[in-house]
């Protein structure tokens, strides 16, 4: 069922009980679980905490911890998957689902033993109405049995059929077969009404088909789970500013793998409510002049971010080649693209050694007046016939007089670090817990940490681009655009996650569109060689960049599946999110024949 009452018919059904929270690999997920940690800590509410990252690892904990739980917390995950039937719990075991991602699975409206939170002003209208996918089993039962009757009958006229040819002159033949006449008449009524049932039932059978086909063949996201929870913190009167930051950085995560729409109105009615409540906590610092604020307090703020990643902590011109806008805006993997950024920081009046510097070592007149440069110089000279600028509002934190970091930058970090692109022999599980206790704010130093890991990330995904550019592997299929990674992918450890190989995919996207604007309505298929099994090839499909920028909506998971049940494909589509799939690389070819066909359809 949809729950939108989180204090009442959520958090006050935990308190003296143990839950299970099972989280996946995102860095909104960790937030949110950050967030839920810390006010299950206050109300003291037991809790074990299980990192998932595909539905096999969800029923393997739920096999786990059934015997002496009955609560389970899932964020991020559960909300597209029938619950009930991957675990086929019994009816005193409770499902709580904080998910972002959609459409919800119907089963899971409709059923007492799932609670899936959503926030008031979500829609639902969308939602099919129970009688539409849902029928009586007794009516249905009633059927079969009539039909079980009726091929009866059919078999005692044939039967009668057989006496025809027997002698009429015996008495006992005779009285049999008009025995049977008039029971072959009572089972023609009998059949009729069966019949008219069995029509029904088709019709409706048929109807719900189309009406679950219209509702579950795009799939796209809602609100961030951590917005959740720190909603669910401020109904309890327990919110702070570490708990509105990681709010914040769970939206921040979905503007950076363009889960929400960054031309539209969806993150910007996000970032206003956030906004809202970053007002109310910490404004009253500056407006009560007799108030006495420790230096190490946490101080957010609203500001206009740069989309230049991490560059307050890298230098100007690494933070240039290295971000998805300005690479693909200025064209950086050719030598005019070049040209033109060199002409771009000479409008600013920065020098080439001041570029080139680490940020902080910057002058520090130029280095406050950096952003209000390269936003008025971007606008001046690149704005006209550019529909996204160079910087969005965003929201920085404080901690102390020295550390100050971005919401992005933060999120780039945490999305490292749970890539772990260092090579690092960590278990995913370890990945998740150290991205965890980055997520205090007294840990600044693992924050530190995680930004030069994601440098690296960054460096890695920007030069894997300039390959697949440089080699014209991208062709257009007419449904779609195919991008064939090599066998000889280059750092391929990198992209062994779905979030690291998604970003992948959007720099590659960005970058082709804007060598060929004519392909901004087109969807792309992402190849790359599996680097966990050698035998495997993993597939991405990633909705038209104009979709994206205005409502994100990816049709691929139906898709794809639709096209390997068509080929009898060998494949693994147990993740979170189905426009990424495993599939054996010899029915790749005939996989990609059948998925032209469809999106041809």
């Amino acid at each position: 069922m949809l729950t939108k009452q989180l204090k009442k018919d959520f958090y006050a059904k935990l308190q003296n009980k143990r839950v299970v929270l099972l989280s996946s690999f995102e860095v909104d997920s960790v937030a949110a679980c950050r967030i839920l940690i810390t006010l299950f800590k206050t109300d003291s509410i037991q809790y074990t905490l299980v990192p998932v990252f595909s539905e096999d690892n969800i029923e393997k904990a739920y096999l786990d911890h059934r015997e002496h739980c009955n609560d389970y917390l899932l964020i991020n995950c559960g909300a597209t998957i029938d619950l009930l039937e991957l675990l086929r719990p019994p009816g005193m075991i409770n499902f709580y689902v904080i998910d972002a991602h959609r459409p919800i699975c119907v089963t899971n409206v409709f059923s007492e033993q799932v609670h899936v939170l959503i926030r008031d002003t979500e829609a639902i209208e969308e939602i099919p109405k129970f009688e539409d996918v849902f029928r009586d089993e007794e009516d249905e039962s009633d059927v079969d049995e009539g039909l079980e009757d009726t091929a009866g009958s059919s078999d005692d006229e044939t039967e009668t059929v057989n006496d025809e040819n027997q002698d009429p002159d015996n008495p006992e033949n005779s009285e049999r077969s008009s025995r049977r006449k008039k029971k072959k008449g009572f089972d023609d009524e009998k059949y009729l009404k069966l019949a008219k049932k069995q029509r029904e039932r088709r019709q409706w059978e048929d109807k719900r088909t189309q009406v679950l086909r219209a509702y579950e063949e795009a799939t796209f996201f809602s609100c961030s789970s951590a917005e959740i929870a720190y909603e669910l913190s401020w109904l309890l009167s327990k919110d702070t500013n570490d708990l509105l930051w990681l709010g914040i950085i769970g939206l921040t995560d979905q503007y950076f793998l363009n889960r929400v729409s960054k031309s539209g109105t969806n993150y910007l009615n996000e970032r206003d409510f956030l906004g809202s409540h970053v007002r109310r906590l910490n404004n009253w610092m500056e407006n009560d002049p007799s108030s006495i604020v420790s230096v190490d307090c946490m101080k957010i703020s609203s500001e206009r971010e740069l989309r230049l990643y991490l560059y307050r902590h890298w230098s100007i011109w690494n933070s240039f080649y290295s971000s998805l806008f300005t690479m693909s805006q200025f064209k950086l993997w050719s030598l005019k693209g070049q040209r033109k950024h060199l002409d771009f920081l000479s409008s600013i009046g920065l020098s080439l050694q001041n570029c080139k510097r680490k940020f902080k070592s910057i002058d520090t007149k130029v280095r406050q007046e950096c952003s209000s440069k390269i936003i008025a110089t971007y606008e001046r000279l690149y704005r006209q016939g550019i529909k996204s600028n160079i910087w969005f509002s965003s929201f920085t934190a404080q901690y102390g007089v020295m550390n100050k970091f971005s919401a992005l930058d933060v999120t780039i970090a945490m999305n490292a670090l749970l890539e772990d692109p260092s090579g690092a022999n960590t278990s995913p599980t370890e990945r998740f817990m150290n991205a965890l206790d980055a997520m205090s704010y007294t840990n600044c130093n693992m924050v530190a940490d995680s930004i030069e890991k994601a440098k690296i990330l960054l460096q890695a995904v920007c030069e894997q681009t300039k390959n697949v550019l440089s080699t014209n592997r991208a062709v257009n299929t007419g449904q779609f655009v195919l991008v064939s990674m090599s066998a000889s992918i280059k750092d391929a450890k990198f992209f062994a996650n779905f979030n690291s190989f998604k970003l992948l995919g959007l720099y590659v996207v960005n970058c082709i569109v804007s060598s060929n604007t004519r392909l901004g309505n087109k969807s792309f298929v992402i190849t790359a060689p599996s680097s966990t099994d050698a035998e495997n090839t993993v597939v991405l499909g990633l909705p038209p960049l104009l979709l994206m920028e205005e409502k994100y909506s990816n049709i691929f998971g139906k898709a794809f599946e639709t096209a390997a049940d068509m080929t009898k494909a060998r494949f693994y589509n147990g993740y979170f999110e189905n426009n990424f799939i495993d599939i054996r690389t010899e029915d790749l070819v005939k996989f990609l024949d059948a998925l032209t066909t469809i999106m041809s359809a």
